[in-house]
């Protein structure tokens, strides 16, 4: 073979040889597709003390709010409240009724025991029904609380002025008509206390009212005097 043509084949051989080699080199180096990496990142555990403050914040709010509506009901009430010693006595209610005191009186002096004054009034925020009575030479007296019937006072004593007055309870109207009439002739409501007894020889309600004077009512008829 020629040694010129020889020289020319081995020599493209090579070059040949060579494209071969850059070109399987070339697809090594080929970039790689991007491939998104997962974020591993943790976000850091909740504070256990924070978690726990957190329930005590929500806790002392939900505490605040019941608190707050307690209040709120607990000042609808007073507000609603009546029978109170601030608005008089004729908006109050008594457990003992004067036809319970007089059962009393009569329970613990006899029967037979005249009544010939009632009182009613308050003492250092009790109320009281304070009973005066008589038979023969000897007079009697008689203190009950107006809520609890117990007896605060209890006395006999010598009549040294005896009379003729003899109150006939059953017969007569309720200290609450007496007290009513008075205030509707009256320029206030506010009842302190009541008196029954005899004036020019009628039986009567000697009402005391708080700012204004003092009102008679007929105990029988029920008539402003």
């Amino acid at each position: 073979m020629d040694t010129t043509i020889f020289k020319k084949w081995k020599l493209g051989l090579v070059s040949l040889s060579a494209l071969a080699l850059m070109a399987a080199c070339g697809n090594d180096n080929d970039p790689l597709p991007d491939t998104e990496t997962p974020d591993t990142t943790e976000e850091p555990a909740e504070d256990p003390a924070d978690t726990e403050n957190g329930t005590d914040e929500q806790t002392g709010d939900q505490a605040g709010e019941e608190d707050t509506t307690d209040q709120s009901d607990t000042t609808d009430n007073e507000n609603t409240e009546t029978g109170t010693a601030s608005e008089g006595i004729l908006s109050m209610t008594f457990q003992i009724s004067l036809e319970d005191a007089v059962q009393t009186f009569h329970d613990t002096f006899g029967e037979n025991v005249n009544i010939e004054e009632v009182e009613f009034d308050e003492d250092h925020g009790e109320y009281y029904y304070e009973i005066d009575g008589w038979e023969g030479n000897k007079e009697y007296e008689l203190d009950i609380h107006a809520n609890t019937g117990e007896i605060r006072k209890e006395s006999t004593d010598d009549n040294e002025d005896p009379d003729d007055d003899i109150l006939e309870i059953e017969n007569y109207i309720t200290p609450e008509e007496a007290m009513q009439a008075a205030v509707d002739v009256s320029t206030t409501d506010f009842v302190e206390e009541w008196t029954l007894e005899f004036e020019d020889g009628r039986p009567v309600y000697d009402i005391d009212l708080q700012g204004a004077d003092d009102v008679e009512v007929d105990a029988e008829t029920g008539e402003v005097r």
